[in-house]
């Protein structure tokens, strides 16, 4: 993770109702920095504001559903938003949509996940690589199961230890 982003997340974490702190992040996503870095950033802090009580719980969920709206792979973690968001205001009717929405394009990818998942435990020792990153790539943006794609990941690091991409997506499922 990038330090200025790294230490923005660990001030949010200390007091998650500060507005500086999603002011700086809001900058870091316009001078064009990564995009996925920001979104797992929004993802921490609205871990620590819903863990805390904080008020800003609400506003860090759906700043992180706009970040991560018009991603694909970022589906599955926009959907665990609008459930949180669900969950603070049930009588919220536009949440409700949303989150059933969202929930359709979900199993298309959760079917996805469960096939890559059934390949790989079936797979040849040759085939095993490149299916631990595809699977470890699929369950990345899982808020649920990053235990399992940190798993994966750290054995697709033992098998090409000279993947630096491998290597990378390691470091941000564990940072998270």
């Amino acid at each position: 993770a990038e330090a200025a982003i790294d230490a923005l997340v660990r001030a949010a974490e200390l007091a998650p109702d500060g507005t500086k702190v999603a002011d700086a992040l809001r900058a870091q996503v316009s001078a064009g920095r990564d995009r996925d870095l920001v979104a797992d950033a929004h993802e921490r802090i609205a871990r620590a504001a819903i863990a805390t009580g904080a008020r800003s719980g609400r506003d860090w969920l759906l700043a992180l559903t706009r970040l991560d709206e018009d991603r694909i792979d970022g589906t599955r973690r926009t959907l665990w938003a609008w459930e949180h968001l669900h969950r603070l205001d049930p009588e919220d009717g536009d949440t409700r949509r949303r989150t059933e929405e969202l929930r359709s394009k979900v199993r298309m990818l959760d079917a996805a996940l469960e096939q890559s998942e059934r390949e790989l435990e079936a797979a040849s020792a040759t085939a095993r690589p490149a299916l631990v990153r595809k699977t470890a790539a699929l369950l990345r943006e899982h808020p649920e199961r990053r235990a399992r794609a940190a798993q994966l990941f750290t054995e697709a690091v033992a098998i090409v230890p000279e993947d630096p991409s491998a290597a990378a997506s390691l470091e941000r499922v564990t940072w998270l």
